[in-house]
């Protein structure tokens, strides 16, 4: 079973080595990423830039995404940012701050710019 990290939210001192993104290189330090890219390894990070009609806040801020993508590179990994949703929705992640400026790497849409790049797969159990 795979083990959790847990890190706390809370600032216990006005210092940068308490802050939640110097925490998060930690927990980096300790996951098992390392173990996982090799050098020259194509990294796809997936994550949700946010939704269509603008109302919601629920995605990791660029700044931490930032770090992941530093750390895989790093590691020798060629990483980019993913999302499920086509060209429309590249956009609604640029208007959340998802771009290759704030980013360090490209963001590519997971089923390509028009929505039309998936395979159907028969699932024949639970997985």
């Amino acid at each position: 079973m795979g083990k959790v990290l847990y890190v706390p939210a809370k600032l216990r001192k006005l210092d940068k080595r308490f802050s939640l993104t110097f925490k998060f290189r930690e927990a980096l330090e300790l996951s098992p990423l390392k173990d996982m890219i090799e050098e020259g390894n194509i990294v796809a990070i997936k994550i949700h830039v946010g939704d269509m009609s603008g109302g919601g806040f629920r995605y990791i801020r660029p700044a931490f995404v930032r770090i992941l993508v530093e750390y895989v590179r790093n590691l020798g990994g060629l990483p980019f940012i993913t999302d499920t949703w086509g060209l429309k929705h590249v956009y609604v992640g640029l208007r959340n701050g998802f771009n290759y400026a704030t980013l360090g790497c490209p963001l590519i849409p997971a089923n390509g710019i028009k929505e039309n790049f998936f395979y159907e797969v028969e699932i024949t159990k639970y997985f």
